[in-house]
């Protein structure tokens, strides 16, 4: 007989750690500038992007091995599933704002919920500062973004399990054009599809070159089949974060929410900008080189929101509204 104990049916589970949380509540409650004024004491050149990881425990007075079975759906007609010797699994990259139904060797089963928040941490080992975007307008499970995994971060053995059969990436989409015609294949595996398409962020996003790259990333994007997507430069800060920003926008989400997820980037050990006096400080709403961006953003509508700005820009840019449209369709709720 199989007896659940933990997480207890009914419960409700956070995916991000204490830290993260108290980070967030900082920013909402005291300010961008307060919050990484604690980070510099809190933080301690530590990797803070991982989501929270729980054992899932129960008491059996079966023999081994056991079957744990996890899912969406209570009667987990889809469910991942694992074979363990011992009375316990661990579990991390979690959906947030789900039900999910847990249970081991087939018992009745347990039902537990997630906190919703604006995106969702993913452990991929030794990739730094992952997030699903989504969880607002935007579904879970489709755009990832992070770091390289091929440079200054090597994803792991572990990492690409986690890639290919936890997450079931399909394509790498490869932002550094330093690293053009470098690679030919995703160091996640030969079975991932890997493109390159460099861009530039922010304020030099407005350059003729990296209009023209927009283009091509944007029409990239429109390809259901290119789903699920890691997007990545080289810390999936800033390259990466402008495309987050856009696709964001396009799903109607609001400036605090695209700010927000911006600035998670500082839990990160990339996380790191410079901004205009060559000081290095944390990713802010306020720092100059977003500002900056921001001022050559609002002439395509003042004082309107980024939702509209977005797509004014982009079609200036020369992205069609089909384009746009079919962007859409594909990754909003």
């Amino acid at each position: 007989m199989i007896n659940l104990k933990s997480p207890k049916n009914g419960a409700v589970l956070d995916t991000f750690t204490d830290f993260q949380a108290h980070y967030c509540w900082l920013v909402k409650n005291e300010g961008t500038e307060t919050a990484n004024a604690w980070l510099d004491t809190a933080k301690l050149d530590i990797e803070r992007s991982h989501p929270n990881v729980f054992t899932f425990e129960w008491e059996s007075d079966t023999v081994a091995p056991y079957t744990f079975e996890l899912s969406e759906n209570a009667d987990f007609a889809e469910c991942t599933k694992a074979v363990t010797d011992e009375p316990k699994y661990d579990v991390t990259n979690l959906k947030n704002g789900v039900t999910y139904y847990w249970r081991v060797n087939g018992c009745e089963p347990f039902a537990f919920e997630t906190v919703p928040h604006i995106a969702r941490f993913i452990h991929i080992d030794d990739v730094k500062n992952v997030r699903d975007i989504g969880g607002v307008n935007i579904k879970q499970g489709l755009v990832f973004r992070g770091s390289e995994m091929n440079c200054r971060y090597k994803i792991t053995d572990e990492g690409k399990a986690t890639f290919l059969d936890e997450l079931k990436i399909k394509t790498d989409l490869d932002l550094r054009g330093e690293c053009l015609g470098k690679f030919t294949e995703s160091p996640a595996g030969s079975d991932v599809n890997y493109v390159q398409l460099p861009y530039r962020a922010y304020s030099e996003s407005f350059e003729e070159e990296h209009r023209r790259g927009i283009c091509k990333i944007m029409d990239f994007l429109a390809d259901e089949s290119n789903y699920p997507i890691f997007i990545h430069c080289v810390g999936g800060a800033d390259r990466t974060g402008a495309i987050a920003l856009y696709l964001r926008a396009l799903a109607g989400e609001s400036d605090e929410v695209i700010n927000s997820d911006y600035e998670l980037t500082s839990l990160s050990v990339y996380c790191y900008a410079l901004v205009s006096n060559g000081d290095a400080g944390y990713r802010s709403r306020n720092a100059p080189y977003y500002q900056r961006f921001h001022s050559l953003l609002d002439p395509y509508a003042p004082g309107e929101p980024m939702s509209v700005k977005i797509p004014r820009f982009l079609a200036d840019c020369g992205v069609s509204e089909d384009c746009m449209k079919k962007i859409v369709s594909i990754i909003k709720k």
